[in-house]
């Protein structure tokens, strides 16, 4: 039996938020048995981006239940079963830090629905709830919203229970996610680390890499680590002997450091990667877009991806974010096939205009992205389909000559096109890019 739920929260610092919505649909392998959902009472503010990000507002919450008065049927419906939640390390330690505070031992195993989404549907480009049930074709009528995210969960661990024949993978991340205190020595690594985007580095006695990664919260990250219960975790937190971390501003900055340190230190704990092949291009002329195999080292093309299907799912996000049809730009029949049931914007951006975005053939470009302080901001520069480094720069100054900035840039390697693939990706994901070319 399982309890798949979902819950909303004040948001704040890591410990220090509350729950403002629950829901719990309680599903026996084949159909819902059961169910409870509330708004609750946190007794504290809400942070102002959750009610943009909810639509739950203070207000909404004052006759609402506290979490004492609904925790008795919160045991009762999850009582004999797997907790599944979709990132359950969440959702699992709000419930354990709300029983915590009432002095009762709440535990429970669980399902993580993004792990098993990662094991099962490898070729997902997000695993985001949202994303990935648009890409599976599951409806959320209510985005953010605790009843709405359980329901679509609902719907995507039902898939995953099929994909899943044999029932490995599913048995396999079933666990105990009991909460486990920081001990005393790691909390001195933990108060050394700022909550803030960049790449975490943990070191042996021997000064030896044990572990990389690029995180938008590095103290939050650094806590995950060494409170996991995962196996290979604990083994990890026994050997930490001195924490590092370099603050870049940008996400997209700390993908690419990331990828450059775990390939040149090869950290203990990190699992080794699959070497990245581009292997196909979109070229774009006389207002026609073909998808063609890739001949590198040439770099002529307008976006390069590493499989067909990164490229079909680029296409289908593409024309369901512009006002145009597939119709008017492709004449490959067996594609427009795959982008039939593709709904385009009525007041979205033209093709020109969103593949323009992605546009760094002939000439230098700079793309502009988040500093590490209010007072600058990070810049890639790209030229001819290269990215060549990136600097940080004041934000008195606006450079558009490549001669100064060129004094100031970080220089990389990108002959193999993966940081202009990681450009690419971080494009697609923003509403708004600032890039301009240089003279």
């Amino acid at each position: 039996m399982y309890a798949i739920l979902d819950i909303e929260t004040t948001g704040g610092n890591f410990g220090d938020e509350g729950i403002t919505e629950i829901a719990i649909y309680k599903f026996d392998g084949h159909e819902i048995v059961d169910q409870f959902a509330s708004l609750v009472n946190p007794e504290k503010p809400i942070q102002p981006f959750v009610v943009q990000l909810t639509g739950i507002n203070n207000k909404m919450l004052i006759k609402a239940p506290k979490f004492f008065e609904v925790a008795k049927r919160i045991i009762e419906i999850t009582e004999g079963c797997v907790i599944v939640a979709h990132n359950a390390e969440f959702d699992y330690r709000m419930l354990v830090q709300e029983f915590s505070s009432l002095g009762y031992d709440y535990q429970r195993e669980s399902i993580c629905t993004v792990q098993v989404a990662q094991e099962l549907l490898p070729d997902e480009e997000s695993y985001n709830l949202g994303k990935l049930c648009k890409s599976l074709g599951i409806p959320i009528p209510s985005r953010h919203r605790a009843t709405g995210d359980a329901a679509a969960t609902v719907k995507l661990f039902k898939i995953l229970l099929e994909k899943d024949t044999g029932k490995k993978i599913i048995n396999s991340f079933q666990k105990q996610l009991a909460q486990k205190s920081v001990k005393k020595g790691l909390q001195e690594f933990l108060d050394s680390v700022p909550a803030t985007t960049g790449v975490l580095y943990l070191f042996n006695e021997k000064n030896q890499s044990l572990y990389i990664s690029k995180s938008r919260n590095m103290k939050k990250k650094l806590r995950q680590v060494v409170t996991s219960q995962a196996k290979w975790a604990e083994n990890l937190t026994k050997k930490i002997y001195r924490v590092s971390y370099e603050q870049t501003g940008s996400l997209l900055i700390a993908e690419i450091k990331e990828y450059i340190e775990i390939k040149a230190q090869r950290p203990k704990f990190v699992r080794k990667r699959k070497a990245i092949h581009l292997k196909s291009v979109l070229n774009y002329k006389d207002n026609r877009i073909q998808i063609n195999k890739i001949a590198l080292p040439s770099r002529d093309g307008l976006i390069f991806f590493r499989s067909d299907k990164k490229a079909i799912n680029f296409l289908k996000w593409l024309f369901s974010n512009s006002c145009q049809s597939p119709d008017d730009y492709i004449v490959n029949n067996e594609l427009l096939q795959q982008l039939a049931d593709i709904e385009h914007l009525k007041n979205g951006k033209s093709i020109d205009e969103l593949l323009e975005e992605f546009n760094f053939m002939n000439g230098s470009y700079i793309l502009k992205l988040r500093g590490r302080t209010a007072t600058e901001h990070a810049v890639l520069k790209i030229s001819n389909n290269k990215v060549q480094g990136y600097a940080y720069i004041d934000l008195k100054y606006q450079v558009t000559n490549s001669e100064i900035l060129n004094k100031l840039l970080i220089p990389l390697n990108d002959d193999k096109g993966i940081f202009l693939n990681m450009v690419h990706q971080y494009i697609k994901t923003r509403k708004n890019i600032y890039k301009y070319k240089l003279v």
